[in-house]
């Protein structure tokens, strides 16, 4: 029968052996997690982290804070250009309340000085091009934009 499929005894033994690390492996691991178990057995669980109260009164902000908040995730979203952990953006939106100015913040983690300087670039770059046809907008299509962010 092993000669009708083509397998060796050598080519047995080295499957056995394969499946025996495995097992072991898998033994290991799980030795490993109920020794973890006794080091804590539950894990702390999340608490909310509420947001600081801003010294500056929101009346002089055009943006809600939850606005702000959903500018910054749609922001985000649209800055993933790469699907490569090694370049996760962050993007951070900043009001000026003394003017009518808000600063968009972009950051890429990075390895080295220079990693991430092209994607940074190209993303600023759309962005550029996004907020100058979005401050083209006359009031009443602002409503349109509005809901296509949240």
């Amino acid at each position: 029968m092993r000669a009708v499929l083509g397998v060796s005894e050598h080519e047995i033994k080295s499957l056995s052996m394969a499946a025996n690390t495995s097992s072991t492996l898998s033994i290991t691991c799980a030795e490993n997690i109920a020794l973890l178990h006794f080091l804590h057995s539950v894990p702390a669980l999340p608490s909310p982290n509420p947001a600081a109260k801003s010294p500056i009164p929101r009346e002089r902000y055009s943006l809600s804070f939850e606005q702000e908040r959903s500018l910054a995730d749609t922001l985000a979203f649209l800055s993933s250009t790469k699907d490569d952990p090694g370049y996760i953006p962050a993007v951070c939106v900043e009001e000026e309340p003394e003017s009518t100015l808000t600063n968009v913040l972009l950051a890429v983690n990075k390895v080295a000085q220079c990693d991430g300087n092209e994607i940074l670039e190209s993303v600023r770059q759309s962005f550029d091009a996004l907020f100058a046809v979005l401050s083209q907008v006359s009031d009443g299509e602002w409503y349109i934009f509005i809901l296509i962010i949240y």
